[in-house]
Formats: C-alpha cells, sequence, structure tokens
C-alpha cells in the first residue's frame, strides 16, 4: 500500500514529515506537482494521502493549473474515504475539496502562536495525547472553512478555523512540518529583527515542538491504518 505526499513548491517539501514516514514500513510516493508529476489515476493501492503547504493559494488555478487537478484528486480520495492528512495549503486544498470557500483570513499569520483544542479536538485521535493548547508555527495569509458536516477541531484569536476533520480527512492550518532550514528559508526577505526573534524562538522550543510533530504524525498514521502504535523516530530533521 502507498503513502502520496502532494509538494506543491520546492521551498514547502515534507521536512520532518518525510523524517517521520521514512520511519514507516510504507511505500512512500512524493508527487511533485510544481516540477510536472502526476498525481494517479487508480487508487485502489493508496492508504492514505498528505498534502503539504504552498506558496500559491487554492484559487490560483490559471497560475497552477496543477491546483485543479489536485482538486479532482482529492474528491476522488474523500468519496473512496482514503484518509487525508492536509498542511496549511494542503488543509485549504481538502476544505476547496468539500466545497467550501477558501479566502484571505482577517490577518496574516507568520511566526510562533498557540491555538487552542476545541473540546471536539480533546476527543479528536489526531491530537491524542497532545495540551490542549498547542504551540504551532505559522506562515499564511488565507483560511478555510469548515465543510457542512465537518469538525472544528483547533481555533485561535487572530483566526479562527486552525484544524478541522471531515470524515476521516483532517486539515491543519499551521505547519508543524518546518525544520531549522525551512524556516530560515521563508523568513530570508524578513525583517532582520523579525527573522531574530523567530530563529531565537525556535532554538528555545524545537525539542518540544517536534516531540509534537512526531506525535501528531503517529497519530494520523494510527488513524490511517499505517500502522499499530508508532514510537517516534530518535532523529529529528533540522535539530
Amino acid at each position: 500500500m502507498q503513502v502520496v505526499v502532494i509538494i506543491h513548491s520546492e521551498s514547502e517539501g515534507w521536512g520532518t514529515v518525510g523524517d517521520f514516514l521514512q520511519s514507516l514500513p510504507v511505500d512512500v510516493a512524493q508527487t511533485r506537482l510544481y516540477a510536472g508529476d502526476q498525481l494517479p489515476e487508480d487508487l485502489s493501492k493508496v492508504k492514505a494521502v498528505i498534502s503539504m503547504g504552498g506558496h500559491m493559494n487554492v484559487y490560483q488555478e490559471e497560475e497552477f493549473p496543477f491546483l485543479a487537478h489536485e482538486t479532482v484528486f482529492l474528491q476522488k480520495a474523500l468519496r473512496l474515504q482514503i484518509p487525508i492528512f492536509g498542511i496549511c495549503l494542503g488543509a485549504q486544498m481538502v476544505a476547496k475539496a468539500c466545497g467550501v470557500p477558501v479566502t484571505l483570513a482577517s490577518a496574516k499569520e507568520r511566526g510562533w502562536t498557540s491555538v487552542s483544542l476545541t473540546r471536539e479536538g480533546l476527543h479528536d485521535p489526531i491530537f491524542n495525547g497532545l495540551a490542549g493548547e498547542l504551540l504551532v508555527f505559522q506562515w499564511h495569509e488565507d483560511s478555510f472553512q469548515i465543510p457542512k458536516g465537518g469538525v472544528l477541531l483547533a481555533t485561535s484569536a487572530t483566526c479562527r478555523n486552525q484544524a478541522f476533520r471531515y470524515g476521516n480527512a483532517y486539515g491543519i492550518q499551521f505547519h508543524p512540518e518546518v525544520t531549522r532550514e525551512i524556516i530560515l528559508d521563508w523568513s530570508k526577505e524578513s525583517e532582520a529583527r523579525e527573522r531574530e526573534t523567530i530563529m531565537q524562538r525556535f532554538e528555545e522550543v524545537k525539542d518540544h515542538f517536534f516531540d509534537q510533530a512526531m506525535k501528531l504524525y503517529s497519530n494520523f498514521a494510527i488513524v490511517a491504518g499505517l500502522c499499530g502504535q508508532v514510537e517516534s523516530p530518535v532523529h529529528h530533521v533540522g535539530r
């Protein structure tokens, strides 16, 4: 069985998601849409789908035609009840595939923030074993709406919709996958003081942040039936 990982841009790879997946006994297919890779038409052997972030917006299909193809692919995966995990743009793509709007958020979120689990989030298996308030890294300007029949799992004062579940598909607005190298790359055009603050905070929280990310991935792997109880890898990218 196969896990399809959708990558939208060279600067937004799979980070610690790749570190985790490579520790599992599964076949992982990285699909680099920006480089012309094609999504599989036959999903009979697809066990789970992970859609990563990207600098583009879900509604920029004319500029990035692969977004339209991904929407169709995700809709098919939803119909087949294949577990999906979307991160930032990936979460917005899942919401779009569910037929709800993705629009500019009331404010951009960049850097370290916290999100609070809702009552439903506290009892959802994806957040099993995690605290009710999560330290997260944000880098987005858009926000998804919650699909009809979906459940809001995490929220914040700045951006209400931070995580949702629709069936066995999950979308999270924040970035658990980032490493030191990824953050340095994304913040290279930021003001020096902002970048310094972001990186100083990274050094302070990196161990907790990576452990939290690995627990989140482990929970999804269990939900998706990729394995049983998972031991997090000892080595983490970017530490």
